[in-house]
């Protein structure tokens, strides 16, 4: 998948998610909490927490449909247990 396709696809899910892509997307973030690479842009709005390394928004990235998305790896125990529906 390009990555213009997933970051298309990632939005679309983060705005019409299935029960199972909400399910993954709220351990991703979970993760994501944790990490360095978080960045706070503007105070306590979500839409505005970033990847520092990527860059991209985490609300719509932890929607993307492709496994192994983050770029540091954090994710891919998750991502092995919804490998039914993300793309490889």
């Amino acid at each position: 998948m390009n990555k213009f396709r997933e970051i298309v696809t990632a939005w679309r899910n983060r705005w019409n998610p299935t029960p199972e892509m909400t399910e993954l997307a709220e351990k991703r973030l979970a993760i994501c909490a944790t990490c360095p690479a978080r960045k706070e842009v503007i105070k306590d709005v979500d839409f505005f927490v970033l990847c520092d390394i990527c860059g991209c928004p985490l609300e719509a990235k932890s929607h993307s449909p492709a496994k192994g998305a983050c770029p540091t790896g954090l994710w891919d125990k998750v991502d092995n247990q919804y490998s039914k529906i993300l793309n490889t």
